[in-house]
């Protein structure tokens, strides 16, 4: 998702996760969000993220929908992958999501993991974690 940097061998960006070849793109709905508890991510979000060996990359994502992951684009510059989140439930003040990465500049940036985000004060507490990989930040609105 954010400066150009080379992905590690054996260890794919922050929501590049891992290899996913059996993914399916095509399901655009998540369940049913439960009487807005997580309507709190609803919105623009921006912020640097930072994983063990990489240098620190940006995200920007927009949640525009917990119903349809289409509404949900996500992009990490710096290691030019980009995709969607699905929403998959909240508990408390976590909400998570699927990640699917579907763009990038080379055929290591798809794969799939789990986002949570969890509200912070006015931002977003972000982790992912797929393929072995975990990468977190702090995520502002805007």
């Amino acid at each position: 998702m954010a400066a150009a940097a080379l992905l590690a061998a054996g260890g794919l960006g922050a929501g590049c996760g891992s290899s996913s070849h059996g993914s399916s793109s095509a399901a655009r709905s998540g369940p049913a969000p439960s009487s807005g508890a997580a309507s709190f991510v609803l919105g623009r979000w921006h912020g640097q993220l930072h994983q063990r060996g990489r240098a620190p990359f940006d995200i920007s994502v927009t949640v525009g929908s917990l119903t349809d992951r289409a509404a949900n684009p996500v992009r990490y510059t710096g290691i030019n992958c980009g995709g969607h989140w699905t929403y998959l439930g909240a508990s408390g003040q976590t909400v998570r999501f699927r990640e699917v990465i579907d763009s990038g500049q080379s055929k290591t940036c798809k794969g799939v993991g789990a986002v949570s985000v969890t509200r912070a004060g006015a931002g977003l507490r972000y982790e992912f974690r797929g393929g072995g990989v975990v990468s977190r930040g702090l995520l502002s609105r805007g």
